[in-house]
């Protein structure tokens, strides 16, 4: 069984379907994309997604957004091969979200679903200053990490989402919702497959509580 230290970059390294099975359980009823809707009319935006995984959120925000454009990005082979598998009109690139290979102003909104809280100091910093390089002036910068938990359990707080405040990114919305899986032993298999002992236990309809931070960024 994995510990909570290796065995998220075990599933990134080893087995894709954890990742994409955990993937599939979070934001169960769309919630997201009712924050992300006052950002503009996003049938007119280019959307640029850091960390783009299995393209579960891709596939969901473009079915109910509409954007003119949206490319993810992620460095897991592995993950990137499982998307195209999965929607083959998903464009997508290997990159690392330190490096951006786009121009200047390229792009209208950029998107980070649960990555950014997982750098390290000094990557996180070049990041940020990639997003404010290749968004356009007045573009918007998303970021979607995990919240506190509520009181009687459920996912831990990402990582550096401490500092997100000083770096300039502003809490929107914490939305309550669930982890929602098929059954309590697929929830039990994935969550200790990432997270060992410290994986929070499902109900008996699988589900586990989970609040979602939506943090945001106007340059």
């Amino acid at each position: 069984m994995a510990s909570p230290q290796n065995g998220w970059l075990r599933a990134y390294a080893e087995a894709p379907e954890i990742l994409d099975g955990f993937a599939r359980a979070e934001d169960p009823d769309g919630l997201l994309a009712s924050i992300l809707q006052p950002t503009a009319t996003w049938s007119q935006l280019r959307v640029l997604e850091l960390g783009c995984g299995s393209g579960r959120l891709a596939s969901a925000l473009r079915q109910q957004l509409h954007p003119a454009l949206w490319l993810g990005v992620d460095t897991a082979k592995a993950l990137l091969h499982l998307a195209r598998q999965k929607d083959a009109a998903m464009l997508l690139l290997r990159a690392r979200v330190e490096a951006l290979p786009f121009a200047n102003q390229s792009w209208d909104v950029v998107v980070a679903s649960w990555v950014l809280a997982y750098l390290p100091p000094p990557s996180l910093r070049r990041c940020l200053s990639e997003v404010r390089r290749v968004l356009r002036g007045g573009g918007c910068f998303w970021v979607i990490e995990n919240a506190a938990p509520p009181p009687q359990g459920g996912m831990p707080e990402d990582g550096n989402t401490k500092a997100f405040s000083s770096l300039g990114l502003q809490l929107e919305q914490v939305v309550a919702t669930e982890l929602r899986f098929s059954s309590q032993q697929e929830a039990r298999e994935i969550t200790q497959f990432l997270m060992g002992a410290a994986a929070p236990q499902a109900d008996s309809r699988g589900c586990i509580p989970h609040r979602i931070a939506v943090y945001r960024l106007q340059v």
